[in-house]
């Protein structure tokens, strides 16, 4: 499989030159384009969360937290004092540091249910709520930013797939077929879970616009060359 520099890079440098794109017809402002940006760069690392010691884990967990942070910032930052946002802030931190990672470490595997077409539907949604319920964001950027993970996410699966492949001996590793999978069928119990999530994550979503209007930035670049 693509090591955590490989999903990095091209992640990153995908999810640039696409956002750069799309900020250059002026079809989004700059502040969105980095943020797109930054969530496709964050998918293509998500996939590798189950793998104990990558560099993957470490770099989303902090995002998450950091995420969360800024969230409680614009929920509580009208209402309450400075003094204690910062005590939540901390308190979030701390939760997801402790109880929530070695949980996480201890009930999932590499290459098991985070490495499917679900768990990128589940986690797209779930960006999709966050975005416009607690960031206040309009519907139709919410959804470019989940297409942007999801993007991002596949991206990193078909990499693992490719590297799967060895050209120079002309074979096909035992890890062929592991990474690109609908769901993981040997833990019935997380993929359920995730079900679930995205069923409740996709109602609670705002209205999908269509397919087309969504596509709309990507088809304006496509007509221009």
């Amino acid at each position: 499989m693509a090591n955590f520099n490989t999903h990095l890079t091209v992640g990153s440098v995908a999810s640039a030159l696409i956002s750069s794109l799309i900020i250059a017809n002026e079809l989004i402002s700059p502040v969105n384009g980095i943020g797109l940006w930054v969530a496709g760069t964050m998918g293509s690392l998500l996939p590798d969360i189950d793998a104990d010691n990558s560099s993957s884990l470490k770099v989303i967990f902090n995002s998450l937290s950091l995420l969360f942070s800024v969230v409680l910032l614009v929920l509580l930052g009208p209402d309450y004092p400075l003094w204690q946002i910062w005590l939540v802030i901390l308190a979030v931190t701390l939760l997801m540091r402790w109880p929530i990672l070695p949980l996480f470490k201890r009930t999932t595997i590499h290459r098991g249910s985070w490495h499917s077409l679900i768990c990128c539907v589940c986690c797209s949604l779930a960006l999709v709520n966050i975005c416009f319920h607690f960031i206040g964001l309009p519907a139709f950027l919410s959804w470019l930013y989940g297409l942007f993970l999801s993007a991002g996410f596949i991206v990193h699966l078909l990499l693992d797939e490719i590297y799967s492949i060895d050209i120079s001996n002309a074979k096909i590793k035992r890890s062929f077929g592991t990474a690109l999978k609908l769901y993981y069928c040997r833990a019935q119990g997380w993929t359920l879970l995730m079900l679930l999530s995205a069923t409740a994550l996709w109602l609670a979503a705002p209205a999908a616009p269509k397919i087309r209007l969504l596509l709309a930035p990507f088809l304006q670049l496509v007509n221009k060359f």
